[in-house]
This record gives structure tokens, C-alpha cells and sequence, in this order.
């Protein structure tokens, strides 16, 4: 009797101890050992490609979603990640053909309308840049980061009744960054 319970025990130990080990393994090893069992597992490199968009690490990223597009590109999703990596390091150029391709089979995506309403914003073309947040706030009202955004915009504009109302919008939800815009939208209205 005692020798079935230490078994028991032992085997529910080094059980234990396993999930352990395995709860402890870092995801990226997980998704390299997947891809070295089949290189063309396009899963694969994009669940590795999303870990990296998530931990901040946008060049393997968007290195990891374009080898997804190549193996299959039917998995348009890995547009829009590989547009938000682009993003983030400052690709406008990238993000937009990326967007473009998105946009064509998901005309109605308001993080793909945002994305490229704030690319236009970045590199100068506010108007353009409008009418897209406009688009997103039309199909989702709740959408803050649009109406920062759409704010900024005309604030380069010198809409400043408009911009203050967009910062207006998103500090009623709770958005303490919105109240510094009112302030300094106000600063620039009085000079």
C-alpha cells in the first residue's frame, strides 16, 4: 500500500513538475520548435509574429508577418499586424501599402481606418487624415484614439472649436491626456 502511494506520488510530482516546466517555457521557443518541425507553418510565425507585436518588438514583427504572407496569403490579418509593427518604427510608407491590401477585404476595419488616418496625420496630409477618423468614428463611436487623433489634426488645421470638441469627447471618457490637449489648445487659441 505504501509503495502505490509514493508512486503515486512520484508520478504526480514529476507531472506537476512538468506542467511546471512547460507553464515556464517561453512562447518563442515554443513557436521555433514548431517552425523547425515544418519551416512552411505559417501559424506558426504568426503566433510568434504577434507575441513580438505585443512585447514591443515591431522589426521581428513585421520580419516574422512577411514571411506569413509569403508561405500564405490568405492570411490578410498578417497585413494589418505587420502595418501596426511598420507603425510603430515609423514605415509610413509600408503601412499604407499594407493598409491598402487590408482595406480592400475589410473596407470597414476601424483599426485599419485609424492606422492610416494616423499615418496621413504623420506625414502632413490632415484632410485626408479627417475624412479617415471621421470613417472610424462613424462605425464606432467609442473609438478615443480617433478623436485624439481627429483633434490633433485639426488642431494642425487651426480648427481649434473642432479639435477642443474631439479632446472634449475623449476627456469625458476618462482620458486624463485629453484634458492637457484642451489646456493647450486654450494657450494656443489665446496667443
Amino acid at each position: 500500500m505504501k509503495t502505490v502511494i509514493a508512486t503515486i506520488l512520484i508520478t504526480t510530482m514529476t507531472i506537476t513538475g512538468v506542467m511546471a516546466t512547460e507553464k515556464k517555457k517561453s512562447p518563442v521557443k515554443r513557436y521555433n520548435q514548431m517552425i523547425k518541425m515544418n519551416p512552411r507553418n505559417s501559424t506558426a510565425f504568426f503566433q510568434r509574429a504577434t507575441y513580438y507585436l505585443q512585447q514591443g518588438r515591431y522589426h521581428k514583427a513585421a520580419w516574422d508577418y512577411s514571411i506569413v504572407l509569403e508561405l500564405d496569403s490568405t492570411k490578410t490579418m498578417a497585413h494589418l499586424n505587420r502595418a501596426i509593427a511598420h507603425y510603430n518604427i515609423k514605415c509610413y510608407d509600408k503601412v499604407e501599402q499594407d493598409l491598402d491590401i487590408y482595406l480592400e477585404t475589410h473596407p470597414a476595419d476601424v483599426d485599419a481606418l485609424f492606422y492610416k488616418g494616423a499615418v496621413k496625420a504623420r506625414t502632413g496630409e490632415y484632410q485626408e487624415a479627417l475624412a479617415l477618423f471621421d470613417q472610424v468614428i462613424e462605425l464606432d463611436g467609442n473609438y478615443i484614439k480617433a478623436y485624439l487623433e481627429r483633434g490633433e489634426a485639426n488642431f494642425q488645421l487651426e480648427n481649434y472649436d473642432a479639435s477642443h470638441a474631439d479632446w472634449s469627447v475623449a476627456q469625458e471618457s476618462g482620458n486624463s491626456f485629453a484634458a492637457k490637449l484642451i489646456r493647450y489648445n486654450l494657450t494656443a487659441i489665446d496667443n
